[in-house]
């Protein structure tokens, strides 16, 4: 089983309100120089028959987002990977997860997503 490290400290909180500290800790990582201050976050719960979800889209990314892999198939970029790892690491902070694939049996707090919110070539309605 993995924990994250805020879950114990707020094993009781709603999705919402996970999201709400999400946001904060967003916040926190640019003021203290971990994520570029440049960079908007939008981070949405959703609710569902046997869950949740905690959806964390950037915005604002300058930087070169999709390149070649060593098959010539577009990836995120390292740096693009990299952004999106940390942005993933303070999301899941406030997740469990005893999944186990093999039995085919998910036990989460919340299922997690974190994307970009613009490839390029295309545009934002």
């Amino acid at each position: 089983m993995i924990t994250g490290s805020r879950y114990a400290d707020t094993a009781t909180l709603t999705t919402t309100e996970i999201a709400r500290r999400i946001r904060a800790d967003l916040k926190t990582a640019q003021t203290d120089g971990t994520l570029d201050a440049t960079l908007k976050f939008s981070v949405k719960t959703e609710y569902f028959a046997g869950g949740s979800a905690v959806n964390a889209t950037i915005k604002g990314y300058t930087g070169t987002l999709l390149g070649p892999d060593q098959h010539g198939r577009e990836r995120w970029t390292p740096q693009a990977r990299e952004l999106a790892g940390t942005v993933r690491k303070i999301v899941d902070a406030y997740n469990y997860d005893g999944s186990d694939t093999r039995a085919d049996y998910s036990n989460k707090r919340f299922h997690s997503h974190v994307e970009y919110a613009q490839l390029p070539g295309t545009t934002v309605a």
